[in-house]
């Protein structure tokens, strides 16, 4: 089994393998959805998403976009 570390998502705990990628949280906590990401306050492009591992403790925010304005 793998080591599993705590996080937050937008306030809440979660519990998540130690090798968990921000690509793959997406997919967990919003398939399908699109989102922007901040990592402890910092925004991450998408493009850097599959290459940045969370740690543990990582406050992660996910936003929905809204189209409009």
């Amino acid at each position: 089994m793998s080591e599993m570390i705590p996080i937050f998502v937008n306030g809440e705990p979660h519990q998540i393998a130690a090798s968990t990628d921000l690509q793959q949280l997406k997919q967990k906590i919003a398939p399908g959805q699109q989102v922007a990401i901040a990592i402890n306050t910092e925004i991450m492009p998408r493009r850097l998403w599959a290459g940045r591992t969370l740690q543990p403790q990582d406050q992660v925010l996910m936003f929905n976009l809204v189209a409009g304005g």
